[in-house]
Order: structure tokens, then C-alpha cells, then sequence
């Protein structure tokens, strides 16, 4: 149960899918209502509009009284309520008025401004003193504040992750090119006599380039096998995507291919420089 007050929707830019949002028309002396959110509406009503439908908390009432029934009349779009990693719950959006006498022990004022949000801090302190001297203020924070909080072991595990990559990629960056400059190496004499044969530049670079990329491709290979069968063994580190999710392994592959195709250049063209009388004489 979220109770609400205010252009609450508007104020969190909380889109309505459905329906009409809370007015301040919905106070005591009004028939109770509710806005449902999209997981709540999924839930229960999955077949029909759950707009004019009448919901109750029979656990909630205080004792010895009968629940309060509530007609849907909104549904709101589902947030990241609990953490940025889950699901939002099943939630229902109340009229604080309706139910203040249950809810008049806490709360929390969400100001919405167009300049500095922490700059008005100051303000909306005196402003709520204003009203009552006696209302305790803990916690006051900006939005962004809240999300960066929330969302810092998520950061972390992203950046140690990134840096694990970057280590990855450069280790194979530079094992690739080793293994191709000692194969040139190794292969200078055939290189030069198949350039004294008659064999261009570019026959050389696409030869020493077919070679890494072969090498690339079974690696490839190899790891989008493991990435596929490991992949669940990380699914909790990821956000809003999936292990398998074509995308990020598309972009992968795209990203290792550009480096393979970096780490061979080098060789390749040094390669292709060879001088046949030189490489057959060293010989």
C-alpha cells in the first residue's frame, strides 16, 4: 500500500496507463478509491480492465471494524520500488486523506524544481516548520541522490567486470599478435620465396590475416559455447538484460573480430614488406 497526496503522479513523472490519477476530490467524506500499478493489474485482473473493480484489505482493518473496499479507478506504470535489480510488487496507490488516520505517523514530501534540487532544500525546511514546528526531518536527499545509493554495488560490479575485460582483451590482443609474429617469423623463408614466385603484397596480408582470423574464429567459437552455458552463473550481476541477449553477444563477437583484426595488421604488414632475396639468403 503506497498512500498518496497531491499531484503525486505528476511530481515522480509516474505515467497512468489507465484511468484517471488521484484527485484531492478523493478525501474522507468521498467513496474510497485506489490506483493499481501494471504488476497488480497483470495479477489479478489478466483478462479484463480492473477499472471500477473493488479491492479490500481485510488484514489491514483494525479489529473488530470491516474492510474498507476501494474501486479501482487508475493504473499506474510499474517502478523500481524495491531495488533497481527486481521486479516492482504488487502495489495499490491509496488517497493519503482517506487513510490518515492510519498513515499520519510518517511520510515523505517529494518536491519537483526546474534549477538545483539540493539549493532548495533550505526552503522546503522552513516552509514544513512553517506548518508544524514539532515535524522531525531526517533523510532529506535528492532524488538522483536515492539512485546513485541504490545503485552503487550495481556500479561497482559493472566497472570490476569492465576492468576484467579490458585485461582480458588486451591479454588476448597480445597473445594473438605473438602468435602470429613468431608464425611470420618462422615462415620467412616461404613467405619470401612465394613472393619471388610471384606472390603480391596483398596475397601475403591476406594470407598472415586468414591465419589470425581462423584462430579468432575458433575462439570465438569456444567462447560463445562457454558464455552460453555459463552465462547464468553472472545473471544476477546483470541489469535489465539477459545472458543470452543476441545484442550484447553480436556485440561481442563484432568487438573481438575489429581486435583480431588489429593484433594481425602489424605482423601482416611486416610480412608483406618481406624482401624475397633477403628472407632466401638468410636461409
Amino acid at each position: 500500500m503506497r498512500p498518496v497526496q497531491g499531484d503525486y503522479f505528476g511530481t515522480m513523472k509516474l505515467p497512468l496507463v489507465a484511468g484517471r490519477s488521484l484527485a484531492p476530490e478523493d478525501d474522507e467524506r468521498a467513496a474510497p478509491v485506489a490506483v493499481v500499478n501494471q504488476r497488480f493489474a497483470r495479477d489479478f485482473f489478466p483478462d479484463e480492465s480492473p477499472l471500477g473493480h473493488r479491492i479490500a484489505f481485510p488484514d489491514h482493518a483494525p479489529v473488530g471494524t470491516p474492510a474498507t473496499w476501494m474501486t479501482i479507478v487508475g493504473v499506474a506504470s510499474d517502478v523500481k520500488a524495491n531495488a533497481l535489480d527486481e521486479p516492482d510488487s504488487r502495489s495499490v496507490y491509496l488517497p493519503y486523506s482517506q487513510r490518515q488516520a492510519a498513515w499520519q505517523r510518517f511520510g515523505d514530501l517529494v518536491v519537483r524544481t526546474s534549477g538545483d534540487p539540493a539549493a532548495l532544500a533550505g526552503a522546503v525546511r522552513e516552509a514544513v516548520l512553517s506548518v508544524d514546528k514539532t515535524l522531525p526531518l531526517a533523510g532529506v536527499t535528492t532524488h538522483q541522490a536515492r539512485l546513485s545509493e541504490a545503485s552503487a554495488q550495481s556500479r561497482f560490479n559493472a566497472l570490476a567486470l569492465l576492468a576484467f575485460g579490458a585485461v582480458a582483451l588486451f591479454l588476448a590482443l597480445q597473445g594473438l599478435f605473438a602468435i602470429l609474429a613468431f608464425g611470420v617469423e618462422q615462415r620467412r623463408r616461404e613467405i619470401g620465396l612465394r613472393m619471388a614466385l610471384g606472390a603480391r603484397a596483398e596475397d601475403v596480408l591476406r594470407l598472415v590475416v586468414g591465419l589470425g582470423l581462423g584462430l579468432t574464429a575458433g575462439g570465438l567459437l569456444a567462447g560463445t559455447l562457454l558464455s552460453l552455458a555459463l552465462g547464468r552463473l553472472v545473471a544476477g550481476l546483470l541489469y535489465e538484460v539477459q545472458p543470452t541477449d543476441p545484442g550484447v553477444l553480436g556485440g561481442t563477437l563484432v568487438a573481438f573480430t575489429v581486435t583480431a583484426i588489429v593484433a594481425c595488421g602489424l605482423p601482416a604488414l611486416r610480412a608483406a614488406r618481406t624482401d624475397p632475396a633477403r628472407a632466401l639468403r638468410a636461409e
